[in-house]
């Protein structure tokens, strides 16, 4: 089994990777501010958090630091996508990764929500560095209730579609066998426009924009983790054209991928 959590660190300071450009974590991110006000760019949009707050991203969103107040302090904490979407509900997963009309990435709990919020994030560093008896499930099972309780105060009221979740779900694990959006509509009897309409809706993106987005989050983690080609990792993630994956793989990132591995390693 993987690890779930890729990163889990208190910061009082910025590193050069947060403030210099856009970057992502190729997993959830959560930043618990608990001092301070920061300025932060998520694609393209300026947000402002104060704390106590939380800063929710999701792997296809890329983000810096803008601004911050002098005194900075914040737990970052990022979930590997792949094991988070294997170990919890399609309901909880649309929730972190959807990006609909009125979605707040700056989340700003009560003083009890967050105190609880702060002391399951100390339980996770405590079982992290003490691994006790089957530490992997308490750990899981902390984050999930960590994960409940963000989405407990999220204010805005969100209409979750079975039919779409189950559709969204498809591409998250099918991403690489499915040849056209026309092929999802005919699986769940519906017509494409009207999955391209609901589809935007629920979620933020087209039909078409989630599957290259879950194509480019896997294109990156193997690019990170395995020693693939870039050809092998193109048709590992769905693309049958090379020169059409180099040609959105440096739209979505701004560098090809040979770079990229480059930047990583």
């Amino acid at each position: 089994m993987e690890k779930l959590i890729n990163l889990l660190e208190t910061r009082t300071e910025s590193s050069s990777e947060e403030t210099s450009i856009l970057h992502f974590h190729n997993g959830y991110e959560f930043i618990f501010l608990t001092e301070g006000q920061v300025k932060i760019e998520i694609d393209s949009v300026i947000h402002t958090a104060c704390a106590p707050s939380v800063i929710l991203l999701n792997p296809f969103e890329q983000h810096k630091i803008c601004e911050q107040s002098e005194v900075y302090t914040r737990t970052v904490l990022v979930l590997n996508a792949d094991e988070l979407e294997r170990n919890v509900s399609l309901h909880l997963i649309s929730r972190l990764k959807c990006r609909p009309n009125g979605f707040r990435h700056i989340r700003t709990p009560d003083d009890n929500s967050f105190e609880q919020i702060c002391k399951m994030i100390m339980l996770i560093k405590a079982e992290e560095k003490n691994k006790g008896f089957f530490f992997d499930k308490y750990i899981q099972n902390t984050v999930y209730n960590l994960l409940i309780l963000i989405c407990r105060f999220q204010k805005e009221e969100v209409h979750y579609n079975k039919n779409l979740m189950l559709i969204q779900s498809e591409i998250d694990k099918n991403y690489a066998q499915i040849e056209t959006i026309q092929q999802l509509a005919d699986r769940y009897y519906i017509s494409q426009g009207h999955l391209s309409r609901t589809f935007k809706e629920f979620t933020g993106y087209s039909p078409a924009e989630y599957l290259q987005n879950t194509r480019m989050h896997h294109a990156v983690r193997l690019l990170s983790c395995s020693d693939m080609s870039v050809k092998e990792i193109c048709r590992a993630v769905g693309y049958r054209d090379i020169n059409n994956f180099t040609r959105q793989f440096k739209k979505r990132f701004g560098v090809s991928a040979s770079q990229l591995r480059k930047d990583f390693r």
